[in-house]
């Protein structure tokens, strides 16, 4: 499995319409095909308030499929394009799918 991992810096007072946006969007659009799970959250502190979205996808393909155009570049759904800033993104793969695996890793 792939896990991708976006952040980014929400603009000042837009951190309400940032999650009404989710919000909406997650009620109203099926999952994309091999997209495991989407884990979303924020971070407070002093700098600002930061994004992070936490996608789980089958394979590469499937995150390829899904992210057409250049896949390695940070995205986000457009509606939140105007409320972000400093965006990054990340991939992974994993070593260990479940929680139980992890006494085997290594070994």
């Amino acid at each position: 499995m792939i896990v991708r991992v976006t952040r980014a810096k929400i603009q000042p007072h837009a951190e309400a319409e940032v999650f009404r946006i989710l919000r909406d969007v997650s009620n109203s659009s099926p999952r994309p095909p091999g997209m495991e799970a989407m884990l979303i959250g924020r971070r407070m502190n002093d700098d600002g308030n930061e994004f992070i979205a936490i996608g789980v996808w089958t394979d590469i393909e499937a995150l390829q499929a899904t992210m057409t155009g250049s896949w390695r570049e940070p995205r986000v759904i457009p509606q939140l394009e105007p409320y972000l800033e400093q965006m990054t993104v990340e991939h992974f793969e994993t070593v260990v799918d479940q929680f139980e695996s992890l006494n085997t890793l290594g070994t």
